[in-house]
């Protein structure tokens, strides 16, 4: 089980890429949180 997820934002496409996976998480249950929040 992953705990971390880290991206990558050199592309022009880097935000729109990351609002996409935090949907994709959050519509499957996962809790999103700030790095500084876990553990």
């Amino acid at each position: 089980v992953a705990e971390t997820l880290c991206l990558h934002g050199d592309t022009p496409e880097a935000a729109a890429y990351a609002r996409a996976v935090r949907d994709a998480l959050e519509e499957a249950g996962v809790t999103v949180r700030p790095l500084g929040s876990v553990g």
